[in-house]
């Protein structure tokens, strides 16, 4: 029974003492302003998506959508793209995007959202066009079809202005 006791003591002092040690490195802590980082939805990466920087290439008018609720029958929605920098994956991306080297793409909200959607669904987008570099989301299909579109964008952002 006292040797019962004794461990009962000891394991007690020990959990005591190890948490008073972490109260204190959280004080210190604390005291000199140090905070965990913290991610926020916009750095974080859907799986199977890619964060990328790329420039307009050619803007390509042979695909066009079928109905008149479909975007893609007032503007255009597929472009040739060239990824400069891939800023960063989500989960599921086994193979590495091809760099400074034509990619076609198909653009979920177009090249020129505000025409196709007539202001309600992407008011603050600016529209794209050859020579215009941009931030986007891209989805990356872990086995595209053969003849399908190697990337889809989801959302962008015009980067820079580039003078037209």
């Amino acid at each position: 029974m006292k040797i019962g006791r004794t461990v009962l003591l000891v394991s007690m002092l020990l959990f005591l003492a190890c948490n008073a040690g972490n109260t204190g490195l959280q004080r210190k802590g604390e005291q000199s302003g140090m905070k965990k980082p913290q991610l926020t939805r916009q750095d974080m990466i859907a799986p199977g998506t890619c964060r990328v920087i790329a420039i307009v290439k050619q803007i390509r008018s042979d695909y066009r959508g079928t109905g008149q609720d479909d975007p893609c029958s007032r503007v255009p929605c597929r472009a040739l793209i060239e990824i400069e920098t891939v800023t960063g994956c989500g989960a599921g991306i086994t193979q590495p995007l091809p760099l400074h080297q034509p990619l076609l793409a198909h653009f979920l909200p177009t090249l020129n959202p505000k025409v196709a959607f007539r202001g309600t669904k992407y008011p603050d987008v600016a529209p794209l066009y050859v020579g215009r570099r941009f931030e986007a989301i891209v989805e990356v299909p872990a086995e595209p079809a053969a003849g399908s579109v190697p990337v889809i964008v989801q959302k962008y952002t015009v980067l820079q202005s580039s003078g037209k």
